[in-house]
């Protein structure tokens, strides 16, 4: 988990008793960090799927965030040590051990 990255995003900041629904997405998706270097240098050690398919089970994102960040290669990134969605990351190709 790259803590750099987190505090840089953290700026994009969502309630903390919700998970992060559809129209936070795509706010985030469309925030200049979302392109930053922060953001490429996030590693994930799982599949995109997967870690989609994590987030969703563990309620931290909408069903409907899962499939919109599939079809665009967006991802909502997860603070690990308060469990919650903080932000917004464009995917690149060494984010995620696969991008199936």
């Amino acid at each position: 988990m790259n803590l750099k990255a987190l505090s840089i995003l953290s700026i994009l900041s969502f309630q903390s008793h919700a998970m992060m629904t559809l129209p936070e997405f795509i706010e985030g998706a469309k925030h200049p960090n979302a392109r930053s270097h922060a953001c490429y240098s996030y590693r994930v050690p799982m599949t995109f799927s997967e870690y989609l398919q994590m987030a969703v089970s563990d309620r931290l994102i909408t069903p409907d965030v899962a499939r919109q960040a599939k079809s665009n290669y967006y991802f909502p990134v997860i603070d690990m040590y308060e469990y919650k969605a903080v932000g917004v990351c464009r995917v690149n190709l060494r984010t995620f051990t696969s991008l199936d």
